[in-house]
């Protein structure tokens, strides 16, 4: 919703003020008109850009992102590359489902991950139902901890759809939010001149803010997680490889790309730890040195370092995928800021004639 427009809105290129000449629309005057030319100039200059902005990013964040593999890489404990939650359900259609005294030999999995019964029939007489034929888990168990399993449930969708942000895709509630204030913002950006222009932008912006609230929390959020995971990878890490105060002082900009490569550095052979790529990416660290880790190099280590490297590397994993998941709602957040700031600026500078 837009107070301060009554009319259709058109855009600032057609309209008249634009076709003033720069020493007119900069000239010192106490005329209110004047200065609500310059306003509405500024509008067009400095705030469309910024709003158009916010739909780019919002784009960008439904897009997958490249080199993500879909998939956990350290998160079951186990060694074996986990599976997404919507192939075990793929896996679950292949049981058979007993339900009172009829039984189903054939479903299909519907929309929402429901398993969906397309043919039942009575159960035989002395049925036995068979074992599940569920995926096999490492006999090598690793203590997880409540907190670890709070956070893979919170970063899951971003690990399952490769970076996209599932809560931005069309339809929901804050695709609506982000959508509807982008276009409203864009649109009084370009309204068309008219002398109340420099009316209430204060009291909009401070309206849009409520409607942004649960996003800008959203974000807020994001960055507590990507504090807390970071402060844990580094302090496991720490316990993981005795020398590992030489390669992460407790700075702000710690390298997990250089902790991954000293983590796999002991059950990787010299070989395979010269092929690891030079990347500022952990993830890309980690997926290298998955491709050479095997169970039965973690069966040779002792329990109490194969539990703490494990766990090192998970903290790892869910540092990035945590990192990722802040920056980008810190960046979508901030689009909207910026504009607000742009029109607080300009209605500052230029909106300030008496009659």
């Amino acid at each position: 919703m837009i107070a301060v427009l009554a009319g259709p809105v058109a855009n600032a290129s057609d309209t008249p003020s634009n076709k003033l000449s720069s020493t007119a629309l900069h000239s010192k005057t106490d005329d209110p008109e004047m200065c609500a030319k310059r306003y509405h100039a500024k509008l067009g200059a400095e705030v469309l850009t910024r709003a158009q902005a916010t739909l780019t990013i919002a784009d960008a964040m439904r897009t997958p992102a490249a080199g993500m593999p879909g998939h956990w890489l350290f998160w079951d404990g186990s060694g074996i590359i986990a599976r997404s939650a919507r192939q075990r359900r793929l896996l679950a259609t292949q049981q058979i489902h007993i339900s009172e005294n009829r039984m189903c030999v054939r479903s299909i999995l519907a929309r929402g991950g429901r398993i969906r019964c397309l043919k039942w029939k009575p159960i035989p007489a002395g049925y036995v139902p068979p074992k599940p034929n569920l995926p096999k888990v490492d006999p090598i168990k690793t203590e997880i901890s409540p907190a670890e399993r709070r956070i893979a449930s919170q970063l899951g969708s971003r690990v399952i759809r490769k970076g996209a942000f599932a809560e931005l895709e069309h339809g929901t509630t804050f695709y609506h939010m982000a959508q509807r204030t982008s276009d409203e913002l864009i649109a009084y950006a370009r309204q068309p001149y008219r002398a109340t222009i420099c009316n209430a932008p204060q009291e909009m912006i401070s309206f849009y803010k409520r409607q942004l609230g649960p996003l800008l929390r959203k974000a807020a959020r994001a960055k507590q997680l990507q504090e807390e995971t970071h402060r844990a990878a580094i302090a496991t890490a720490d316990v993981a490889i005795h020398q590992a105060a030489e390669i992460m002082p407790h700075q702000r900009d710690v390298s997990f790309s250089n902790i991954a490569r000293e983590l796999v550095k002991p059950i990787l052979s010299p070989e395979e730890h010269a092929t690891l790529t030079i990347s500022n990416q952990a993830l890309v660290v980690l997926q290298q040195s998955r491709d050479f880790i095997s169970d039965q190099r973690f069966a040779k280590m002792s329990a109490k370092k194969r539990d703490f490297l494990r766990k090192a590397l998970r903290n790892v994993e869910f540092a990035h995928y945590a990192g990722y998941n802040s920056m980008r709602w810190s960046r979508f957040r901030d689009s909207f800021e910026t504009t607000f700031r742009a029109i607080h600026d300009a209605h500052r500078a230029e909106c300030n004639c008496t009659n």
